[in-house]
């Protein structure tokens, strides 16, 4: 008969050790609980609190549901319990094992709504044709300006950079055109980073020795061509007179031009800014209805929120871990799985 090692209890010890190892300031109680919570959240496919004690409930021996769920509401609106840190940590260890396979490095961000409730700033990293979060901010509602702040942003820069300031690497920011902003430009370019911004057509720019140059005030007065794409090597932004590079492309597929700006080469805007796609966006998807139903979750308080969107966050790099290392090791999976707890387990 063989021998079944990935048990129950077998995974959430080892996930315990694992956190324990990477947070040793976490508390026993917290300790305790986060793993079931993990596992439930994969296992139910679903981050709704029902959902997830139906499929750890036996873990809790005699409890009862309903002192299981009181459990779990003290854990998720404890204040003094910082999501943050230990995400931080999760990944600062991840990352420190992440093996590059090309000197690009591609970091996208972007602002996700949970309903009306809740606005999540998220930078992800594509690995293959997916992406992983590695960094993120919760805020209360849709319009809280704390979420959608340049130094909340340029943070994030700062924080993705100190990530990889080891690796020999370009990592290359890529943004939707709702974070055109020539100071977080700016910044990307002075951390001697890339960055390919898709921007709107409304914005207005100089472009020096363009014929006619004087008739264009704005992007959209650039003509636009079918399947060719324009480069712009000498742009500068009206506003603060900002200098960059713009790359125009025009397909098929898509309604309106893809207007990128760049401190790298115009050449490749396109193939960089379509790293985008498939990245954050799905994340974003397996979060909300594809995997974790983020939308089904009844939590009103922004504390809550933040702890359930970061251990989910945590799940969901768990299984993509898992997943990676069973596409290449399929068949070593005889062995116990063990979670790495430094670099001589390599």
């Amino acid at each position: 008969m063989r021998k079944l090692y990935n048990t129950y209890d077998n995974l959430s010890s080892n996930l315990s050790k694992f956190i324990k190892f990477v947070y040793s300031k976490i508390s026993k109680p917290h300790l305790k609980l986060i793993p079931h919570i993990i596992i439930g959240m994969i296992q139910a496919e679903s981050v709704v609190t029902n959902n997830i004690i139906r499929k750890v409930s036996s873990a809790f021996f005699d409890i009862s549901f309903n002192s299981i769920t009181r459990r779990f509401e003290r854990f998720f609106n404890n204040s003094k319990f910082d999501i943050y840190s230990l995400f931080d940590s999760i990944i600062i260890h991840i990352i420190s094992f992440y093996k590059l396979k090309n000197k690009n490095v591609y970091i996208s961000f972007d602002h996700m709504f949970c309903r009306d409730a809740f606005t999540v700033l998220l930078f992800s990293l594509r690995i293959g044709k997916q992406g992983i979060p590695l960094w993120f901010r919760c805020f209360k509602g849709k319009k809280d300006p704390e979420a959608f702040k340049t130094s909340l942003i340029i943070s994030g820069i700062d924080y993705i950079h100190s990530l990889f300031s080891n690796k020999k690497c370009n990592l290359i920011f890529l943004a939707d055109r709702w974070f055109q902003n020539n100071k977080i430009m700016h910044h990307i370019n002075s951390i001697g980073s890339t960055y390919y911004i898709r921007t709107k057509s409304n914005t207005t720019i100089r472009i020096d020795n363009y014929p006619n140059a004087d008739l264009i005030n704005s992007i959209s007065d650039i003509p636009v061509f079918l399947s060719k794409s324009s480069f712009f090597d000498s742009v500068y932004i009206t506003k603060d007179n900002f200098h960059t590079k713009l790359t125009i492309s025009k397909s098929d597929s898509h309604k309106e031009p893809f207007y990128i700006l760049t401190n790298g080469n115009t050449r490749d805007a396109v193939k960089h800014y379509s790293k985008r796609f498939g990245s954050i966006e799905f994340i974003f998807k397996s979060q909300k209805s594809n995997g974790f139903h983020l939308e089904s979750s009844k939590v009103r308080n922004i504390t809550a929120f933040s702890t359930l969107y970061g251990l989910m966050c945590i799940a969901f790099l768990w299984i993509s871990i898992l997943g990676s290392d069973y596409s290449k090791n399929q068949n070593h999976f005889k062995q116990p799985f063990k979670i790495r707890t430094s670099k001589s387990n390599r």
